[in-house]
């Protein structure tokens, strides 16, 4: 089943999503069962909203890549509000329900 994750990390900048994001290569290297992606900066905080094939598919990645490249950045011990949930809808040229 689809679902959707969001993901809250206060207080970490561009800078160092730019920086975890070189460690991880998502974009270089797209995680088994990724949909889609959006980041976002509003309050002091990175937001993300994520589409995974199925919630352990975000699970393997976090445990497997994410949490190791958060472990090589400045923003080590900062940890995220995660929330994952089915995907009811999703209206885009490139992702289907």
């Amino acid at each position: 089943m689809k679902v959707i994750m969001k993901m809250k990390w206060n207080g970490v900048s561009p800078k160092q999503y730019e920086e975890v994001k070189k460690h991880v290569n998502w974009e270089g290297e797209p995680p088994v069962g990724l949909l889609l992606h959006i980041a976002g900066f509003s309050g002091g905080a990175l937001h993300i909203t994520d589409m995974w094939e199925s919630a352990e598919h975000f699970e393997n990645f976090s445990h497997d890549r994410l949490m190791k490249g958060v472990a090589k950045t400045s923003f080590l011990g900062i940890l995220p509000e995660v929330e994952v949930f089915p995907a009811y809808a999703v209206y885009s040229p490139s992702v289907k329900i």
